[in-house]
């Protein structure tokens, strides 16, 4: 089936690329004029200075990519599965804008910064953060283990400090990146813009014709995944072979319901199975890592303890807010790896100095460890985990709770 269009270019209009970027990836990415310039501005080049795998390149020293090349990726990947898909030259343009700027709001240290910022109004003497850490990671250990639920809400109801919400705020708001869109492709307004932010944040409530644009960029077979299973594998050193290519080709569009999904045919399949079988591999060999385990614990409660107690990282309740404002504010451009390692050498001379007390002698000791590229030794056992800090008391918690990023 063909199908629904959602922007009306004039009859006559191409995708035309004026540019290209050698990725090691994917090869050339060819660039359209609003993409090229998009691609220029200070607020996506800040992506470049953050890094995909947070500290997995510790362990897995290639793998040093950074969500600036991952962007890219995912718009040449969401481009091909359009092409296959049939999709309008209009229609694919603002596919590739959806790839683009999927990725614009994320956290220093992608999913462990965010992961620091997740719970709004911590009390440190109330709830420690090794507690905390252990309650987050059985909630999600029960949510893997709960019912999958298809074309959620929850990213747009459930929690505004998600990175793809503060990208779609970003988006809204910023009057330099809608500029340069309305600018180069008259065909997307405002409503094409917030169709943009709907596809990254997985948002069908607007309009239930984006659902198949919307599986595209989140499901278990998206542009997203596919690209950084290539990515990963390919900068960790970790290959095991997936021909995406045979992949994307036995994609096709059909109706469940009257809803547009997009689906795999039978020849797709064992490239299907293959693909999702190879993201479990790469998940339990490089994200579960046990030395990444210990690296990303630590650099969570850095995080976690700079977000509140370093006026240098904006708060939870303003994340939001500089995301909006970061033309004028430079909070939120700031906001990048690099102010993670200012607060670790801080830290890490309030340690040296001994000026801490006993609250946050923890995080301090994590920024010590991390100032010396050492990590927490993992002591397993059957039943346990242990994360001894230093001289500091060994805290235990259960097993189930090391289901870590």
């Amino acid at each position: 089936m063909e199908p629904t269009p959602i922007t009306r270019p004039e009859e006559d209009y191409r995708l035309s690329f004026v540019d290209r970027i050698l990725d090691s990836v994917h090869g050339y990415i060819e660039l359209t004029l609003v993409e090229k310039k998009i691609v220029e501005l200070p607020i996506f080049k800040r992506l470049q200075s953050i890094k995909h795998l947070s500290l997995v390149s510790w362990v897995f020293p290639g793998a040093e990519h950074t969500r600036y090349s991952h962007s890219l990726g995912v718009m040449f990947l969401i481009d091909k599965m359009a092409v296959q898909l049939h999709y309008s030259d209009g229609d694919r343009q603002l596919l590739r804008l959806a790839g683009l700027l999927h990725d614009i709001g994320h956290y220093p240290l992608s999913h462990v910064g965010e992961s620091a910022y997740k719970v709004i109004g911590i009390n440190y003497d109330s709830n420690p953060f090794i507690q905390s850490y252990t309650d987050q990671t059985l909630e999600r250990i029960d949510a893997i283990a709960g019912p999958v639920k298809i074309l959620s809400t929850e990213r747009e109801t459930g929690n505004p400090t998600h990175h793809e919400q503060i990208g779609a705020v970003i988006i809204e708001n910023s009057q330099e990146i809608k500029g340069i869109i309305h600018r180069n492709c008259p065909f997307i307004g405002e409503n094409e813009i917030a169709y943009i932010c709907d596809i990254i944040t997985g948002n069908y409530n607007r309009d239930l014709r984006l659902s198949a644009m919307i599986q595209m960029l989140h499901s278990e077979l998206d542009a997203d995944r596919m690209d950084y299973l290539l990515r990963d594998a390919s900068f960790s050193g970790t290959s095991y072979g997936v021909d995406i290519g045979v992949l994307i080709k036995n994609l096709v569009l059909t109706s469940v319901n009257g809803i547009e999904i997009v689906g795999i045919k039978p020849k797709g399949i064992s490239a299907a199975d293959q693909f999702l079988i190879n993201r479990f591999f790469s998940t339990s060999q490089v994200i579960f890592n046990r030395h990444v385990a210990a690296l990303e614990f630590m650099a969570q409660g850095v995080l976690w303890y700079a977000s509140n107690r370093m006026s240098e990282f904006p708060k939870i309740e303003n994340v939001r807010e500089s995301a909006i404002h970061y033309d004028t504010d430079p909070t939120f451009m700031r906001f990048t790896d690099h102010l993670f390692w200012n607060a670790v050498y801080e830290l890490d001379s309030d340690y040296r100095s001994k000026a801490f007390t006993n609250h946050t002698k923890c995080f301090l000791v994590f920024a010590h460890m991390l100032a010396k590229h050492r990590e927490v030794k993992t002591i397993c056992d059957t039943e346990t985990i242990y994360f001894p800090c230093a001289r500091s008391k060994t805290t235990a918690f259960r097993r189930s709770a090391l289901s870590l990023t």
